[in-house]
């Protein structure tokens, strides 16, 4: 009895992985901040809730200084590794300490979200930070792009603009 309980738990958590969204990402070695966690999940829409992408980080300040705002970008690919649509730019204004760590979660809801259940990439990247000194620290474009580029070999750097051509 015991050996098919430990059969069936082995079979769900394969067939579970299977199954599993995957989570990418793009480390920046100069940014104060660094994504220590990252999962991206396909939410069903529920009498709460709507249907969409569920991406969760967390992240640790590496800087000498305090981090008082943030925004990381999460970008979306379905099942055919095409792009879902314009990144979720996910903002935080808060103060981490130096050493400390912190965490957040944001939904993206994209045309047919669904396309992303089981076989959709996430990719998550720091991509604005504000020290307490004023300084904004930003992403590098190329570097992102060329990580991007390896899951959906036909983007540009239209990716970064916004959806009025800014």
């Amino acid at each position: 009895m015991r050996e098919k309980i430990l059969l069936m738990s082995a079979l769900c958590m394969v067939s579970s992985n299977l199954s599993a969204e995957n989570a990418i990402v793009i480390e920046q070695p100069t940014s104060p901040l660094k994504i220590e966690t990252y999962t991206a999940e396909y939410e069903r829409k529920s009498s709460y809730s709507r249907e969409g992408i569920s991406h969760n980080v967390t992240l640790t300040n590496t800087s000498s200084q305090e981090v008082v705002a943030y925004r990381v970008t999460f970008n979306s690919f379905d099942v055919f590794n095409e792009d879902m649509g314009r990144g979720l730019g996910g903002i935080s204004i808060e103060t981490i300490p130096v050493g400390g760590t912190t965490s957040g979660g944001w939904k993206q809801s994209p045309y047919a979200a669904f396309s992303f259940r089981g076989y959709g990439t996430g990719v998550a990247y720091v991509s604005e930070v504000r020290l307490a000194d004023g300084t904004i620290w930003s992403f590098n474009q190329q570097r992102v792009l060329e990580e991007l580029q390896k899951i959906s070999a036909d983007l540009t750097a239209e990716i970064f603009e916004d959806g009025d051509g800014n």
